[in-house]
């Protein structure tokens, strides 16, 4: 009866210990934990890359990078849901006791980065030195 009330309570909940990027989601719903994460974290503007004192800074609009909170949202959402019965009741009882931290999920035009990167790549790139005697 309890493992039924235990189930009962997280229907169409995300189960105990599950975190998305360290914040905690146990409790909530796929949309509940979409809103909470997408108020948690922001698209950061840029990055930068150091290399041996040379700084080089990006633009992540350039590459299309976004996080997909609904995907992260709905990956929490399927730990201990895997259709098998008796694996997926032993994982939910354990789950109090446990923690599953889950990256955020996030997309970017690789195409783009890559070419940046290949841009960079060639400027702090040292043609090598034959040694001397």
């Amino acid at each position: 009866m309890l493992i039924f009330v235990y189930n009962l309570i997280f229907w169409n909940k995300i189960f105990p210990g599950v975190k998305i990027a360290d914040q905690d989601v146990a409790g909530l719903t796929t949309n509940e934990a979409t809103i909470f994460i997408s108020n948690t974290y922001k698209v950061p503007n840029n990055v930068v890359i150091t290399n041996q004192g040379q700084t080089f800074e990006l633009s992540l609009e350039n590459f299309d990078f976004s996080y997909n909170f609904a995907k992260s949202s709905q990956k929490a959402y399927s730990i201990y849901r895997s259709n098998n019965l008796f694996v997926d009741l032993y994982k939910r009882l354990k789950a109090p006791f446990t923690s599953i931290n889950l990256d955020l999920i996030y997309g970017l035009n690789e195409q783009k980065l890559r070419e940046v990167l290949s841009v960079i790549a060639g400027e702090v790139t040292k043609d090598p030195t034959d040694p001397k005697v």
